[in-house]
């Protein structure tokens, strides 16, 4: 089904945030990757039929309580594409006016996050980022080694680093990223026969093992960016 135009008409944000709904009695956890006071977009590789009439619970950061929401699937993209991943359009009905304009105030600040990409391989880096990009509205970042960028990493919001070919450096910069004031999460990737290497990655970064799966990574990075976007909200 082509996408509902009308999901257009409210300024939005392309943010990450943990999502429950429940359809037909069943809870589910998911993640919605655009916002606005209109709806979201709920990336799934499973959408839910258009109609479907849902119950919403999310936390909009900044809020410190669960907003409950009714809401309906309007448009499917039933298969990840240049415009986006696969997932649903769900468009919220009687959001009160509060949460209206919390909602706006969120999109009106919002600055796309920061994905540093790293890694001996360039064909390896682009199609990590180019899947990062399909999932979450971000700017990424390209480098094929980690040596140097200290600094950078202060402003990322999340890192994920090759550690195949050079596991040695790859443990050095995740030990100076425990250095800064705000370490960005880094998630590693790491052959899932390389035993030792994969213990020591493990108890600085999240692992994800290679060859990459798709969908794997998908799990991943939505939900280590849902957790670093409330905690950047926090404080």
């Amino acid at each position: 089904m082509m996408e509902d135009e009308g999901r257009r008409s409210a300024p939005r944000a392309h943010v990450v945030l943990s999502l429950q709904y429940r359809s037909a009695g069943h809870l589910l956890v998911n993640y919605c990757t655009n916002l606005s006071r209109g709806g979201l977009f709920v990336p799934s590789p499973e959408p839910l039929a258009v109609g479907t009439q849902l119950q919403l619970e999310l936390t909009v950061p900044g809020d410190a309580t669960t907003t409950v929401l009714d809401g309906e699937v309007r448009w499917v993209r039933q298969f990840d594409a240049d415009e986006g991943p696969a997932g649903m359009g769900v468009k919220f009905r009687d959001v009160d006016s509060a949460l209206g304009r919390r909602i706006d105030l969120l999109v009106s600040d919002f600055e796309p996050l920061r994905v540093v990409v790293i890694g001996r391989h360039e064909s390896l880096r682009s199609a990590i980022a180019s899947q990062v990009r399909m999932l979450v509205r971000c700017e990424t970042f390209e480098y094929d080694s980690p040596v140097g960028l200290l600094e950078e990493m202060g402003r990322a919001d999340l890192v994920v680093a090759d550690g195949n070919p050079v596991p040695d450096e790859t443990l050095a910069f995740l030990r100076a990223l425990d250095t800064l004031d705000r370490p960005p999460p880094c998630v590693v990737l790491c052959d899932s026969k390389a035993e030792d290497r994969r213990r020591r990655f493990a108890a600085m970064s999240r692992l994800l093992d290679t060859p990459v799966d798709p969908t794997v990574l998908r799990e991943v990075v939505l939900d280590t960016l849902s957790h670093v976007y409330a905690h950047a909200e926090g404080g």
